[in-house]
């Protein structure tokens, strides 16, 4: 599977002027079973997008516990502790 990189972005010459690369604050958006920017896990897309962007807000979400309610009230499985941190690090599947 495809690994997602901020390299891309961070090491760009072109992009080092701007805030969010100087200051470390470049993310790369979880890919669950499908984008999350495209997919009916959009609107986990907004819950980490909270956690980011106002976190004292959003601290009580739980993104690890959000996800796996998610996909065992609408995929009907049950993600374990793994597969959950691996989807929101942008990993792939550990097999």
């Amino acid at each position: 599977g495809r690994v997602a990189s901020k390299d891309p972005v961070i090491k760009n010459p072109q992009w080092e002027c701007i805030n969010a690369v100087k200051n470390g604050r470049v993310y790369i958006t979880p890919e669950g079973a499908f984008y999350w920017d495209h997919s009916s896990e959009g609107i986990l897309l907004l819950l980490h997008c909270a956690k980011i962007f106002h976190p004292y807000l959003f601290k009580d979400i739980n993104l690890e516990a959000e996800l796996k309610y998610f996909y065992s009230t609408f995929y009907n499985y049950n993600l374990t502790n793994d597969e959950a941190r691996r989807i929101l690090n942008h990993q792939p599947p550990a097999d």
